[in-house]
Order: C-alpha cells, then sequence, then structure tokens
C-alpha cells in the first residue's frame, strides 16, 4: 500500500476506525513526532479491530501475538494534534494494512502492515485463527 494507492485513501476505507491524540512526550525538541510512535499507532488500529466489542476478530480464549509490523514514513507529524486510524484487511494470520492520517489536514503520514498470529495462552500454539475476516467491500 504505497505510492499511488496512498492517494485516494479515506478513513472510510476502512473497517477499523481508531484515533490518538499527540502528546509533547512523543516529540523531539523540535515538536516533531518521533518515529516509534507510528508504531503506536499501528497498534491503537489493531487492537481497536482485533477486540472490538461488537464484533470481536478472536475466538474466545484466544490471544494474538505481533510478529511483524512494516511502516512507511510518508509524512512528518507535528506536535499537537490528532492523528486518524484506519485498519482492514484482515486475513488468517495477518492483522492488516493500515493507514494513519493527520487531522485536519487529512494527509496520510504513515503506512503499515503488521502481522501476527492467535493462540490459546494455555498451549502457546500459534493457530493463526480469526473468528471473521475484517475487510471492507
Amino acid at each position: 500500500m504505497t505510492g499511488d494507492k496512498q492517494a485516494g485513501l479515506r478513513l472510510d476505507d476502512f473497517a477499523g476506525q481508531a484515533y490518538d491524540k499527540l502528546r509533547y512526550g512523543d516529540t523531539d525538541r523540535q515538536g516533531h513526532v518521533n518515529n516509534a510512535v507510528f508504531a503506536t499507532f499501528m497498534e491503537t488500529g489493531r487492537v481497536e479491530l482485533i477486540f472490538n466489542a461488537e464484533a470481536p476478530l478472536l475466538d474466545a480464549g484466544f490471544s494474538f501475538v505481533l510478529a511483524k509490523l512494516d511502516i512507511d514514513y510518508v509524512a512528518e507529524v507535528l506536535w499537537p494534534g490528532t492523528v486518524e486510524i484506519g485498519t482492514c484487511d484482515a486475513g488468517r494470520t495477518v492483522v492488516g494494512d493500515h493507514a494513519a492520517g493527520r487531522v485536519p489536514e487529512g494527509q496520510v503520514v504513515c503506512l503499515g502492515r503488521d502481522g501476527g498470529g492467535a493462540f490459546r495462552p494455555d498451549d502457546a500454539q500459534v493457530a493463526g485463527v480469526f473468528a471473521r475476516p475484517a475487510t471492507k467491500a
């Protein structure tokens, strides 16, 4: 999800939607949000989608382990403000694609893809099984 694909991205295109408030502690002395915080944006989106109270992705008794996280840094983010996060395309072992956009500008600031699997804590075997797909038509 890079290049031309980011041009037409809208938050409504994603099955999961969340936001994070930018904190002063997320910044360097010039007000730039640290790159490590972008992983927190992805976590917010992932958790909102996987543990959604109305339609959780995991079957009862399962937990999720993150195995991979790729982030494309598209634009800088400056404090203060808010970032909107969209998450979609859950598969059996991949949670999905993410885009974070700067509000109120609506600019895409990062794109990400993460993967992992579901497991039962009592047997510690990664099952890679989600209760339902979370793609959006």
